[in-house]
């Protein structure tokens, strides 16, 4: 598993290098990691695939969006609209981390917001996409997943969406614990 700027562990700085730049300099961490892998002869180019849940399934869509090196992909209670996630999560204050010093700035100028939405690229989308997410889920709304899998289906780009009643933003249920892995292998080895 990469560990991209963005993310913990090395310091504030190699975290803050996300700041008004999400999604940006830990997708070419993650592809730098991925060419070293194919380069060592670790990872088949032709066989891989991006999956991920909470901020992974943000950036699973995100990176769909941006490539198409991938043969399929995961996407697990992702966001796919920063601009609505905004007014549906349950820690507001998430993207003031990352793009704004107050709320009024937020709402003043969405746009930054939308510029790193997967959604705002979807039509660029050719990698057959899983969208998974849980139906209680209030840290990211199962409406960013729908949207994402309505916006790929309507482009013709393969697809299936699972949404798992009761469920929050980490599941609980053993059943549908299982049936999450099931659909990632199936899905993995029809497309991989």
């Amino acid at each position: 598993m990469p560990n991209p700027r963005g993310s913990t562990g090395r310091g504030a700085a190699f975290t803050d290098a996300e700041v008004g730049d999400i999604g940006g300099k830990e997708l070419e961490d993650d592809l730098e990691g991925l060419d070293l892998l194919i380069e060592q002869g670790i990872a088949d180019p032709a066989r891989t695939a991006i999956a991920g849940w909470s901020h992974g399934g943000y950036m699973a869509a995100w990176t769909v969006t941006q490539t198409d090196r991938f043969k399929a992909a995961v996407m697990g209670a992702g966001v796919s609209n920063m601009v609505s996630d905004q007014g549906t999560n349950d820690i507001p204050g998430f993207n003031l981390d990352y793009f704004f010093e107050d709320f009024e700035a937020l709402y003043r100028d969405p746009g930054m917001l939308w510029d790193r939405s997967p959604l705002k690229y979807v039509s660029r989308v050719k990698t057959p996409t899983l969208v998974l997410h849980g139906e209680s889920d209030n840290r990211v709304a199962a409406s960013q997943g729908r949207e994402f899998h309505r916006a790929l289906k309507a482009l013709g780009v393969p697809t299936e969406l699972a949404i798992y009643p009761r469920e929050p933003h980490g599941f609980r249920e053993r059943e549908h614990q299982i049936d999450v892995q099931k659909r990632i292998v199936d899905w993995l080895k029809r497309w991989v």
